[in-house]
């Protein structure tokens, strides 16, 4: 509420310097979008119960705008102000409605009618001083005052109409002026950012144990945290201030490559290593700021973070995911995604955000390429392509795309058994088993990924005539 001495100097006309408030916290009607930058923004974690009031921090809920028409001495005009989804705290009373100028022009001022705590609108009527007032002369609302009750999170909206009469003013009717906007908001009281990293690859040459480049270490994306602006109902409480130690960051993926084979003997003894798992503030450097997983198995990893205290110095934080090839295990194909649970503070009256997920970057795995230029589904022909695993372990066909001749659909019809190839086998896939062609050619190229080192793999097509002689056609391709 405004002070014995704020009050008494608008008495005295004083000007409206004696008022100072940062005009950024304002909700201005007069501002381009129907959601001013001086909306409140409340914390959406915070539970709302029946007549929850948001009062002022700083002047916030002051609603300010141009009167919007000009009036000459000694006429009267009436106020309006609307609140929707909300009702005023307190009673408001005639030191309430504020014209922001070098000199007061508006004088006689009174509550005319509503205005009590629980009521949704109030008209203020005032008279016009010597020399009028002008369209553009700035009006206060100061609710700031008194208070907003809501009952739910719907925004709460505020109307100012501006009339020449009385009855017009109390109906509603025949507005000289009308504008409109957002004076209450609920959102999360922090934001989360997930960015997804660049892909990266295992090696090949390493058996997938060390990535393209030489890391051992690699970032597969970033999960973000920022205060969002949002404050509790009484004052600048930031969100992350809702938050305990014990939220959790949920990482989903394969973590093939953190299981450490500490005994091949003795399985007990085999784990998958937490600290091969992090999430680092360093940007995967190590530095400072680690956190090693809570927790990890075949295909997630848990985190506790503390994000009161990680936004506490400057209201953000970035966390890097972070994954260590460790042991005698592969680093597998994989795509990681992350999720936030959001774990309250002691105190009541909180619902933490929960379930906020997104995805992250993968980890892929190089190996041999083969282009086959010429495949074909013709009855009259049957062509075989014949891939010949020379390692000691088995490999996988990591993909077979087709590009078909124009006017021609290609449906693959591989199998994930048509895709392994058993060590120091080889296996045989006929044309018509493994692809579709719908149209008016029966020809189509493809290109073979297989994950495997360059050197271990033979491909060739072998091409039998089935309408003729019988000659078999056989290609051999080079596995780059």
């Amino acid at each position: 509420m405004l002070g014995t001495r704020q009050k008494l100097a608008l008495l005295l006309g004083a000007t409206a310097s004696m008022l100072t408030v940062d005009a950024s916290a304002e909700i201005n009607l007069d501002a381009a979008a129907a959601e001013p930058a001086g909306t409140v923004l409340i914390q959406s974690e915070l539970d709302i119960g029946l007549g929850k009031t948001v009062t002022d921090v700083l002047g916030d809920l002051r609603v300010s705008t141009k009167i919007g028409a000009g009036f000459s001495q000694n006429e009267k005009i009436y106020a309006r102000l609307e609140v929707f989804n909300g009702k005023f705290a307190a009673a408001l009373d005639e030191f309430d409605f504020v014209h922001a100028s070098d000199r007061p022009q508006l004088v006689n001022t009174v509550v005319a009618l509503n205005g009590r705590k629980g009521d949704s609108w109030v008209v203020f009527a005032s008279t016009v001083e010597t020399g009028g007032i002008k369209q553009d002369a700035i009006l206060n609302f100061l609710i700031d005052n008194v208070g907003i009750e809501v009952d739910d999170q719907n925004e709460v909206e505020v109307a100012y109409g501006l009339y020449e009469s009385l009855s017009g003013a109390r109906n509603g009717v025949g507005p000289v002026v009308e504008k409109n906007g957002v004076a209450v908001k609920f959102e999360p009281g922090i934001k989360i950012k997930f960015t997804q990293g660049d892909t990266v690859t295992a090696d090949v040459e390493e058996d997938f144990k060390v990535f393209v480049g030489g890391a051992k270490k690699v970032s597969v994306g970033t999960i973000g945290f920022a205060n969002s602006g949002a404050r509790t109902f009484s004052d600048g409480t930031r969100g992350s201030a809702n938050y305990s130690a014990k939220s959790v960051i949920e990482v989903a993926g394969d973590y093939s490559l953190a299981f450490d084979v500490v005994d091949p003997r003795d399985a007990t003894k085999n784990a998958y290593s937490k600290a091969a798992v992090q999430l680092d503030a360093d940007g995967c450097a190590g530095a400072d700021g680690v956190i090693d997983a809570t927790s990890v198995a075949a295909e997630l990893a848990s985190f506790e973070v503390d994000i009161a205290n990680d936004l506490a110095a400057d209201g953000q934080h970035t966390y890097s995911v972070c994954l260590t090839s460790v042991g005698d295990t592969q680093a597998e194909a994989s795509s990681y995604s992350a999720t936030f649970n959001g774990v309250a503070v002691a105190a009541a009256g909180v619902t933490p955000l929960r379930g906020r997920s997104g995805d992250l970057g993968a980890i892929d795995r190089n190996g041999v390429v083969v282009q086959l230029p010429y495949l074909t589904t013709f009855e009259g022909y049957r062509q075989r392509i014949i891939i010949v695993n020379r390692n000691a372990t088995p490999v996988e066909i990591a993909s077979m795309t087709f590009t078909p001749e124009e006017g021609t659909m290609a449906t693959s019809k591989l199998t994930a058994e048509d895709m392994m190839i058993d060590a120091k086998k080889t296996k045989v896939l006929l044309v018509e088993d493994i692809v579709s062609l719908s149209g008016d050619r029966t020809r189509t190229a493809g290109t073979l990924s297989i994950v495997a080192k360059a050197g271990s793999i033979d491909v060739a097509t072998q091409q039998v005539n089935l309408l003729g002689d019988g000659a078999t056609d056989t290609v051999e391709y080079t596995a780059n």
